[in-house]
């Protein structure tokens, strides 16, 4: 990923919230602010709530596009945008916002939301998506200012902005968003949620274990468990595609890989269901000889089947993960060393050795030892960033939830990683207990981006209109019935939706260790499966 543009405009609407994501059904822009939600905007400007100064506080009348990257989102109705800074320490100066809804089109609730890579920037998408569904909304810089994925100068021998990146950062712009709140609307949030996705998904997972007080429901998308052993998983990976020159492999080998897994393994409806499942060898993709087309030499094999295993000891004791089964048409965006070269492949691995770890900037890849280094790296940064605690009695004691989903095919989080968390918790607690807080829906046929032919959208926002913002198709409204209501999600059904915001298909989820069965009809349409033991 390169840079992301942030941006917040007023400009002519371009779109329209769908009924299903504004609570009073309206459609188009609506009226300004009244005198009394102005006052009550700017009387927040200068004062402290929760450790966090107010330092901006404005009423904003629609139109109003949120801009991130190329995301442009639209809020048709007036809102109050509250900026403010927390610093926890010296040294730590971390940026917040939260959006507040007019009172009349407040649902009550508190949504907090996650960050995403090492980005220290203010989502404004997700903002301006909370506000559409009514929510009371927050976001946080995580401590740091940085617009580019996988650039971790910011942390370079600055311990307050990695203690602010680990957890502190988003717990305390929630603790400051819920006294905002109160302060605005003269009373309290009836329920707390989170929603975050991939760093976001690791933060809410840090809010489940660490901060059980702080919501009522999270909803945690692609976690990476551990930024350390993720950084080692990402560095194994590419050492594996670079270990010779013969070793990478192009875009067109990673298809030509992802296309024979799929003929070997993939289920009536086109997808590898569980990964777990397939024993795909990639040496079916040999090559008989020279101009062969996309098959793979003895070097590019014995790098695949590397990049299966995930990172090791040389005594065979594994580190991580490695990748899925049905992943390689995602890795093209992070591992084509060919094209990117080492330095630029695969994520932000080499940022989080040189900054975060051995804070070398000339540290490279050649001096990392995977007997010694990856140990070293989950002493030095995991008890901030390794969020793996199987025990959430406390999470459970406040009868919270915790809904988490993730895709198969992430050529970022290694998919049995978040499985092997979900089975800890059942160990930790037992069966009943587990089911009782936490859902695991895994996702098969979709990359980290929730890009592949499966059905990736599990949550509806202003793009996918077609899709109800309802329980059991849109897992936030989902997480809020069984907050709510008690009514625990045993399936639920993703979408994709097409180049024109048309269903191009619909496929059952079922919660972990279950899985969906075809049970006859079109395998496109969800209806025509059910969930089953595995």
């Amino acid at each position: 990923m390169g840079t992301t543009t942030l941006k917040r405009t007023r400009a002519v609407l371009v779109a329209l919230c769908a009924s299903t994501l504004c609570p009073s059904g309206a459609l188009g822009v609506t009226a300004p602010p009244s005198a009394n939600a102005v006052s009550a905007c700017r009387a927040l400007l200068g004062r402290t709530f929760g450790g966090g100064r107010v330092l901006g506080a404005t009423a904003i009348t629609p139109p109003y596009v949120a801009e991130y990257g190329k995301q442009s989102v639209p809020v048709v109705h007036p809102f109050c945008l509250v900026e403010g800074r927390i610093e926890a320490e010296e040294g730590s100066e971390i940026g917040f916002e939260v959006w507040l809804p007019a009172a009349d089109r407040w649902n009550q609730r508190f949504l907090a939301t996650g960050s995403g890579g090492s980005f220290g920037n203010i989502s404004f998408h997700s903002l301006a998506r909370g506000v559409n569904r009514g929510f009371a909304t927050s976001s946080s810089d995580d401590g740091h200012k940085q617009q580019r994925s996988g650039d971790n100068t910011w942390a370079y021998r600055r311990p307050p902005r990695v203690r602010d990146f680990g957890p502190r950062a988003h717990h305390l712009t929630t603790v400051a968003a819920k006294a905002v709140i109160e302060a605005y609307y003269g009373r309290g949030v009836r329920y707390s949620y989170m929603w975050g996705y991939s760093r976001g998904g690791a933060q809410a997972l840090a809010a489940a274990q660490r901060f059980p007080q702080d919501y009522d429901g999270i909803l945690a998308g692609a976690p990476p468990v551990s930024w350390a052993r993720e950084a080692a998983k990402q560095a194994w990976t590419i050492h594996a595609f670079s270990a010779t020159p013969e070793s990478a492999l192009t875009p067109e080998q990673m298809d030509a890989l992802s296309a024979a897994a799929n003929r070997q393994c993939a289920g009536p409806d086109g997808l590898i269901a569980d990964p777990r499942d397939c024993n795909f060898d990639p040496a079916a993709l040999r090559c008989p000889g020279p101009d062969a087309g996309p098959c793979l030499s003895e070097a590019q094999i014995a790098a695949v089947r590397k990049v299966y295993a995930g990172p090791h000891t040389t005594s065979g004791e594994r580190i991580f993960h490695g990748l899925a089964r049905g992943s390689e048409f995602a890795w093209k965006t992070m591992y084509d060393v060919g094209a990117l070269g080492v330095d630029r492949s695969g994520g932000s691995w080499l940022g989080v050795w040189r900054f975060l770890i051995f804070e070398d900037p000339a540290w490279t890849l050649e001096r990392l030892d995977f007997d010694r280094d990856p140990a070293f790296a989950e002493r030095k940064i995991g008890p901030l960033l390794t969020q793996d605690d199987p025990d959430l009695g406390a999470f459970a004691r406040r009868a919270s939830r915790l809904i988490v989903f993730q895709p198969w095919a992430d050529e970022f989080v290694p998919p049995e990683t978040v499985t092997d968390y979900h089975a800890a918790v059942v160990e930790r607690m037992g069966r009943e207990a587990a089911d009782a807080v936490m859902r695991l829906f895994m996702i098969p046929g979709v990359d980290h981006g929730r890009r592949g032919a499966g059905a990736g959208l599990v949550v509806t926002d202003e793009r996918t209109p077609v899709v109800p913002a309802e329980p059991g198709r849109d897992l936030l409204a989902t997480l809020m019935r069984w907050v709510e209501e008690g009514v625990a999600p045993d399936q639920f059904v993703a979408t994709k939706v097409d180049a024109g915001g048309r269903v191009e298909r619909t496929r059952l989820l079922c919660p972990e260790p279950k899985v969906a069965r075809h049970r006859g009809g079109d395998p496109l349409d969800a209806g025509n499966w059910s969930c089953a033991p595995r």
